[in-house]
């Protein structure tokens, strides 16, 4: 277990992405074409402050890319960001509706920090 407090809970990975983790621009599970998937914090781990890193460890905040993606120049693009935290965004409500995750105290400081995506 890490203390990184802008680390995922595995609890909140599980309930939201389930076992499998698969790259959202290839569709491709970890492994496949030798390429790992890694979480990604789609608008980074909030620097040195400790509020910020308990925000962006929200659920909210990631998706999973391949490792050449996730080191690539793109994913920080604005428009690219916008469209991850869609995707993290519909895959944590239709959690949600499944009744397999309920908002946590670092939902509610990642979206004081970033109203626009709540």
């Amino acid at each position: 277990m890490t203390t990184d407090s802008s680390a995922f809970r595995e609890a909140d990975i599980l309930a939201v992405y389930g076992m499998r983790q698969i790259c959202a621009h290839t569709a491709k599970l970890g492994g496949q074409d030798n390429q790992p998937v890694d979480a990604h914090h789609i608008l980074g781990r909030g620097a040195k402050e400790e509020a910020k890193r308990l925000a962006h460890s929200s659920i909210f905040n990631l998706i999973f890319l391949r490792r050449d993606i996730h080191t690539g120049p793109l994913r920080d693009d604005p428009d690219q960001r916008k469209v991850y935290l869609k995707i993290a965004h519909r895959n944590v409500t239709f959690a949600i509706g499944r009744g397999e995750y309920r908002m946590q105290k670092q939902d509610s400081l990642f979206f004081d920090l970033y109203p626009p995506f709540a």
